[in-house]
């Protein structure tokens, strides 16, 4: 079994899209297969993690329901705005699994659907640092537990309430 490289060694734009080519790579099948991409690998160089949330089953049931995270990114020198979703080692990481990342701001809107073993994204805006961005992350259970709802997750930066 050919061992996957990690993916922060990975830079710049090359490296993105090298990140996601590993995505279409077959995987260890293991639940406790530990997710070791990062916004970094996904987003690219000069991004900078301004906001994290979780994607889980319900907010207020952490633990063991938590199935992913949500990342939201900033590259001041470009002024564009990066959205991933990552699976966590409970989701079955490198499986295949219906996931979406969206993001909202400014009067922008940029998702990236599809079938995913580590994360969705990058979701890419331009938008000044100021602007309000939401950003929602989706992770299907898996074909063996139909019926249950998705995991979802949000998170909002610079908004006012």
């Amino acid at each position: 079994m050919s061992r996957i490289p990690r993916p922060s060694s990975l830079l710049g734009v090359a490296g993105c899209a090298a990140a996601v080519v590993l995505v279409g790579a077959t995987a260890p099948q293991a639940s406790a297969t530990p997710n070791t991409y990062d916004f970094l690998a996904v987003c690219g160089k000069g991004y900078v993690q301004v906001q994290t949330g979780s994607v889980d089953r319900n907010a207020d049931l952490k633990g063991s329901h938590l199935r992913g995270r949500l990342s939201l990114s900033y590259d001041r020198s470009s002024g564009t705005w990066c959205a991933v979703t990552f699976r966590s080692s409970l989701s079955q990481v490198g499986t295949k699994r219906r996931m979406n990342v969206t993001i909202d701001g400014a009067g922008k809107h940029a998702e990236d659907p599809g079938d995913y073993g580590y994360y969705a994204g990058p979701a890419k805006i331009k938008a000044p640092r100021t602007a309000c961005i939401r950003v929602a992350g989706i992770i299907a259970p898996s074909s063996k537990r139909k019926g249950l709802d998705p995991f979802v997750g949000s998170t909002t930066y610079g908004c006012s309430r």
